[in-house]
Formats: C-alpha cells, sequence, structure tokens
C-alpha cells in the first residue's frame, strides 16, 4: 500500500471472532461471522538509517529493539523475537565512536540480546546458531555462566539426544529456565 490508499481486509470467521459472539464497542458481531475492515493508509514512519544516528541514538535504538524482542518472545513468536534481537546488536556492534559509559551500555545489551537470541535459537532448534551466539557473548564476557552452560552441557547433550525426544524436550525446559 502506498500512503493514502484504502484497502478492504476480509477476515474468515476462523480468524476472526469464530463460533462466540463478539461484543464491540459500536456493534455486536455474531458468532461464524466474516469481519471486513476498510483499512487507511495514514502515514509511514520509516526507521532510521544506522548511519543518520548518534552514538546514544544508537543505544537507545538497540534497547527498543530488545524490548519488542521480548514481547514477541513472551508471545511465542520466537523467529521475530531473534530478528529483533539480531538487529538490536547491528545498531550497537561497531561501537568504535562510542565513549567509555556509551561501551559499557552496548556490551551489556549486546550480550542480554544475544543471550535471548540464544533462547530463541534452541526453541527454534537451531542448535548450530544458539551455539556460535553464545560464543559471541563468550567473547564479551569470558566467564558467562549462562553461556557457558549451554556450550558445555547443553550442546553436546544435544547431540546425544535427538534420538530420545523426551529427553531432549526436558534438556530444552532445564536450559531455557536459565535464560
Amino acid at each position: 500500500m502506498k500512503k493514502g490508499e484504502v484497502a478492504l481486509v476480509t477476515i474468515e470467521p476462523e480468524y476472526a471472532f469464530g463460533s462466540t459472539v463478539s461484543r464491540q464497542e459500536l456493534a455486536v458481531v455474531p458468532p461464524n461471522s466474516t469481519v471486513n475492515y476498510e483499512v487507511d493508509l495514514v502515514t509511514i514512519e520509516k526507521e532510521r538509517e544506522l548511519w543518520d544516528m548518534n552514538t546514544e541514538e544508537k543505544i537507545e535504538a538497540a534497547g527498543k529493539k530488545k524490548e519488542e524482542g521480548n514481547a514477541k518472545f513472551k508471545a511465542g513468536k520466537y523467529a521475530l523475537a531473534s530478528k529483533r534481537y539480531e538487529k538490536a546488536v547491528k545498531f550497537i556492534e561497531y561501537d568504535t565512536s562510542f565513549s567509555e559509559e556509551e561501551k559499557k551500555q552496548a556490551k551489556a545489551l549486546k550480550v542480554a540480546c544475544n543471550l535471548k537470541d540464544v533462547a530463541c535459537k534452541l526453541k527454534l532448534k537451531d542448535y548450530k546458531q544458539a551455539e556460535k551466539l553464545c560464543t559471541k557473548v563468550l567473547e564479551l564476557e569470558s566467564t558467562n555462566v549462562k553461556a557457558l552452560f549451554v556450550l558445555v552441557k547443553a550442546i553436546p547433550a544435544m547431540s546425544v539426544s535427538f534420538s530420545n525426544p523426551s529427553s531432549s524436550s526436558s534438556l530444552l525446559e532445564t536450559i531455557e529456565g536459565t535464560l
């Protein structure tokens, strides 16, 4: 869509309100109703480019992406959460122009985002990427307990437990409880 365009969106009952009655502010939607929405695109907000931001704005943007990732993770949308965490890290990846205080903030954000991304990768069963992210965390904090735990205990055990799905799911629950 372009700014100013109007679209008609039709939603089938199973994706709208299903077989229940929905009482809205302006109407009551009967059960098993197809819902039609008219969507008017009023504005488009484009994210600022990384090179257009100063160091403070980069840290702020990274923090916002981390929070978006946390919300997606809580909603069970692990692939989307992972993308947000990756984007957050990109904002602060190259911190050569950061002050000492900003470098500390950036490091803390990188560690937090990478660890949350590890949790996403484990949920998505992408163990190789989880291992790579743990290595990144350990490059920043060589004694990070969570990253060490996943690398030392979880990754090798996962490759062994693939033949026994029940043991791999309990292992994943233990790991995710620590992240």
